[in-house]
């Protein structure tokens, strides 16, 4: 993404507290698994995540800025193994699949919220996409509060490599972004 900022003349002009502060950024993120077990607490299913995050500029002009806008979408097949103790379960597992990171930008104009696109630079596009391919381990717990309903959290280390980048505006790249994620299952625990 910084990348990107640089290659834009009009970005590279701002300045973005929010995202310069730090190599790395924490983004809320959703999504959903599905799986069958197979037995001997394996499990082959599938999952999906999408996460966004805003990084809004200083103001220039007095009272205008910039915000930018970051999506990834990933999911693939799924495989877990599965421990169970009591009324815990422990797996480990992993996902291959792939998905997109897509960086825009829009305006904001004094107190009202609102693309203005004319005022903008469009020679570079307000918007780029890379897709990628993704690897994924993860590991953790659940714990048993019902027959049909568990609890937990897991780690997960997804790795996403994109090898032609934002559509050839930056080249090759790999990014390893550590999660920490809720579980809630309903169903059998496998």
């Amino acid at each position: 993404m910084r990348d990107l900022i640089k290659i834009n003349p009009y970005l590279r002009s701002k300045n973005f507290p929010s995202f310069d502060k730090a190599r790395y950024h924490a983004f809320f993120s959703m999504g959903g698994m599905g799986y069958l077990s197979v037995g001997n607490g394996v499990r082959l299913g599938g999952a999906g995540v999408s996460c966004e995050r805003y990084f809004p500029s200083d103001r220039f002009a007095t009272d205008s800025a910039i915000s930018l806008y970051v999506k990834a979408e990933y999911g693939g097949l799924l495989m877990e193994k599965a421990y169970h103790y009591n009324d815990c379960s422990f797996f480990a597992g992993m996902q291959i699949g792939g998905g997109s990171l897509k960086v825009s930008y829009s305006g904001i104009d004094g107190n009202v919220f609102e693309d203005s696109n004319q005022q903008y630079d469009t020679k570079y596009g307000r918007e780029r996409s890379a897709q990628f391919a993704l690897i994924e381990v993860h590991g953790g717990l659940t714990y048993t509060l019902m027959p049909f309903v568990h609890v937990g959290a897991d780690l997960s280390i997804p790795m996403f490599y994109s090898a032609a980048g934002f559509n050839a505006f930056t080249s090759a790249f790999t990014t390893v972004n550590p999660a920490l994620a809720v579980r809630l299952m309903i169903g059998t625990r496998g």
